[in-house]
């Protein structure tokens, strides 16, 4: 009896893991003597080596499929280079050493259509990575992400014990995504918005506008998460490059964003206006991607087309709505994303942490020296500073006044997601 196959999945209950997951429970016993692991965050910070390590003396893989990353929408991208890089960077960086240093026979790493060159020829390949910068709206992740691929190569060539590979899917979409408004990605997003604006109609009687961020022009080739499941499978049982391989639909699938739009609004029957807002940017312009090399290597390759995908999707997001990975954000009239809050949880919540800070605050005045600059400097405007009112904002909210309404926060400052 041939030795069991540990396949280890980081960020296992994301959107591309559950697309291998359906993968695998739909192939039943073909796929015998296999244990499959799907991480999530919970198991463990994979920015610490300490951790990661943990994980992998806890399950012993024999393979690992890397999908973990810090990942948002091209807003949360443009304002937190840093962190999409830092982060990125770490959690790549364990988890490629720990496959090293604890003997896992493959890894198979996923990079994305973001770090090939802003400027470019189309379609792009895979020898064209590193031919240029990638768009500075996303340079944090997409750098990170490159990454990936000059450590496999280093690996491979200093080490040869673990055979490290990577590959390049094209924008997904699917059951199981991220339906944040202001994290998410374009499709996700857009099933969300949609689906708030249908929500609105029925309350009001009243058709409801759908305000769509940019002229909708920008060009993409968008994969179905079960279809992508499929090809990791095979990627992970049969290519042994160490280069890079695209995982893409064909160039003539590709769509234009307003082309997704009306393929939404008409799979959710939306009757509403759909108001396209020019002012807001679009990002690149498009990432025509090459599957020449997937096709010549999988023949008689095929994919779901996508009019049917997206409607699969839509329906679980509806069929979901309750526990679907989102925020309780919804955009205002003005375009804005506010946050709905209990204000009354809200103000019992501010209020105990102040009075738990004015316990400590009592007892290191005890063993302190009120005299000293340092002790000034430390608690000084502590009791006045820490439910906001220098700030002018109210009691239990940062909408002002009583503290009653939703907290607003504008497209631009909405925080990272927690996708690790």
């Amino acid at each position: 009896m041939s030795e069991e196959k540990v396949i280890l999945v980081t960020g296992g209950t994301g959107l591309v893991g559950k697309g291998i997951a359906e993968y695998i429970r739909q192939q039943g016993e073909a796929r015998t003597n296999e244990k499959w692991i799907f991480l999530k965050s919970s198991d463990g910070d994979l920015r610490s080596k300490e951790a990661t390590s943990a994980i992998f003396q806890k399950y012993k893989p024999t393979h690992v499929i890397h999908l973990a990353a810090k990942v948002g929408g091209l807003f949360s991208n443009m304002k937190y280079k840093v962190e999409f890089f830092r982060d990125n960077i770490a959690i790549n960086d364990n988890v490629l050493a720990c496959c090293n240093e604890f003997g896992v026979k493959k890894c198979v790493s996923c990079l994305s259509t973001c770090i090939f060159p802003d400027k470019t020829t189309y379609p792009i390949d895979e020898t064209m990575v590193h031919n240029g910068p990638p768009h500075h709206s996303n340079e944090g992740y997409a750098y990170a992400k490159r990454m990936i691929d000059v450590l496999s190569r280093a690996y491979n060539l200093q080490y040869g014990q673990c055979k490290f590979t990577t590959v390049i899917p094209t924008n997904i979409y699917g059951p199981h995504d991220n339906y944040h408004l202001a994290d998410s990605h374009v499709i996700p997003g857009l099933i969300h918005k949609t689906y708030n604006a249908m929500r609105k109609h029925h309350n009001n009687k009243n058709n409801t506008d759908l305000t769509i961020m940019g002229t909708g022009k920008p060009l993409r080739q968008f994969i179905f998460s079960e279809d992508l499941g499929r090809l990791f499978v095979w990627v992970m049982d049969n290519y042994e490059e160490t280069e890079p391989i695209i995982l893409s639909v064909d160039e003539e699938a590709e769509v234009s964003i307003a082309d997704v739009v009306t393929m939404i609004t008409e799979a959710m029957e939306f009757k509403g206006k759909v108001i396209y807002d020019t002012t807001k940017a679009d990002g690149q312009y498009k990432k025509t991607a090459s599957n020449k090399k997937l096709k010549s290597l999988y023949p008689g390759l095929t994919f779901k087309p996508m009019k049917e995908a997206i409607k699969i999707s839509t329906q679980w997001f509806i069929d979901n709505y309750e526990t679907a990975p989102m925020d309780n954000s919804y955009i205002t009239k003005d375009g804005r994303v506010a946050q709905k809050t209990n204000w009354r949880l809200s103000i019992i919540s501010d209020y105990f942490w102040y009075f738990l800070n004015q316990i400590v605050f009592f007892f290191e005045t005890l063993f302190s020296d009120p005299a000293t600059e340092k002790y000034k400097k430390k608690h000084g405007d502590r009791d006045r500073n820490y439910l906001g009112w220098n700030n002018g904002n109210g009691g239990g909210g940062n909408g002002g006044g009583g503290g009653g309404g939703p907290r607003i926060r504008t497209l631009n400052q909405v925080g990272k997601s927690d996708d690790i």
